[in-house]
């Protein structure tokens, strides 16, 4: 997902269920938040995050 916001405003929150994973794939292992900042001036910060994952294999 992409966001370009200006620096400055409410916190973003992100609530989306992903069904990216065609045939249930094995989902088990290192995952990684990148976070990039695109907006010159500005500042931010990841106050919290999960990653909630549900597969058969598990």
């Amino acid at each position: 997902m992409f966001w370009e916001r200006e620096p400055g405003g409410s916190p973003l929150v992100i609530h989306q269920i992903l069904r990216g994973f065609s045939g249930d794939e094995v989902v088990n292992g290192d995952w990684t938040l990148q976070v990039i900042d695109h907006v010159a001036g500005g500042t931010g910060r990841v106050v919290r995050w999960n990653l909630e994952l549900t597969s058969r294999y598990d």
